[in-house]
């Protein structure tokens, strides 16, 4: 049976802490915490497990971080298969949630420095591993000595194995993928803005995508959080709505997005069906407080609420 492939060179640990409201300089006391295991490829793969989607995450994990990050996986139930080094340690992230104004700062940690070594060994296991894949998704910053064109040739690898490839990723490393034309990318609209070194308005994205499209890319879509996203491919350019919702942290809504789309892509789904189904699992997971995702049963009940022009 083929998985979708997910590839998070950059893991981490989430750890979210609630305040009531943030006294910057001064002392907080939390109300609630959460840590889980996160980095947009596994998020993905989190979303694909509820959406009952055979998925393999991948990447590179380090230290007793690294470890943990596997063994939560494997707790979740998430078929893993990671190049682990006992050197070094994979990132943990801060997310800090003001209730008083609902808004959420975030601190990323580093993680450890790849050498070319083991970069050679990771490209090995992912060529390997693409042998079971019928999608790939590459998502996610990469750690310290990892080159800026990675993604292009993971997504060139993958082509040349017949598998399309799904890429989000901001800056250098989505610029650079472009050059090996993955099957779709999703930016959002300010990684957009990067991406096309322009400053990049909600009535600019038809041009927008039909620049993407017109390098090769097959699908793009363009997220905007509550005002909604966009899909296109060579056919059609769908604006399409987001579910309101209440409360929650926005993180991993993306990634959400991206799980739905791929199984869209692998089930053959038209445009707006994908689009439908990639919107409600958004706006599900951004109801959710830290790095939950929604569940099924979630995105099912968002479908029928979500608009497409």
């Amino acid at each position: 049976m083929s998985y979708i492939l997910t590839v998070t060179l950059n893991p981490c640990i989430d750890k979210t802490v609630t305040v009531e409201k943030l006294d910057l300089g001064g002392l907080n006391r939390a109300t609630a915490e959460r840590s889980d295991v996160g980095g947009k490829g596994i998020n993905v793969s989190k979303v694909l497990l509820a959406m009952k989607e055979s998925t393999l995450a991948t990447g590179i994990a380090f230290g007793e971080t690294g470890k943990n990050i596997i063994k939560r996986l494997d707790r979740l139930g998430i078929k893993n298969d990671f190049l682990t080094y006992d050197s070094g340690e994979s990132r943990t992230n801060i997310k800090l949630l003001d209730k008083a104004s609902d808004t959420v700062t975030e601190i990323n940690g580093a993680g450890a420095t790849v050498d070319g070594d083991m970069l050679s060994e990771f490209i090995k296991k992912y060529t390997s591993l693409l042998d079971g894949a019928s999608l790939a998704v590459l998502a996610g910053s990469v750690p310290r000595g990892i080159p800026e064109n990675i993604y292009e040739t993971l997504v060139s690898i993958a082509t040349q194995k017949g598998v399309r490839t799904i890429v989000d990723a901001d800056g250098a490393l989505l610029k650079n993928a472009l050059s090996a034309s993955p099957y779709m990318i999703k930016p959002n609209i300010f990684e957009l803005s990067r991406l096309l070194d322009k400053e990049v308005s909600p009535d600019d994205l038809r041009s927008a995508a039909n620049d993407l499209l017109s390098q090769g890319i097959n699908n793009v879509a363009i997220s905007m959080g509550k005002d909604g996203s966009v899909f296109a491919n060579e056919n059609e350019f769908l604006r399409v709505s987001a579910v309101s919702v209440t409360g929650g942290c926005a993180t991993g809504a993306g990634d959400s997005m991206v799980a739905a789309a791929a199984v869209g892509i692998v089930n053959n789904f038209p445009l707006s069906n994908l689009a439908r189904y990639a919107s409600a699992a958004g706006s599900a997971t951004a109801s959710k407080e830290g790095t939950e995702v929604c569940t099924l049963d979630e995105i099912l009940e968002n479908v029928n609420k979500v608009i497409i022009k």
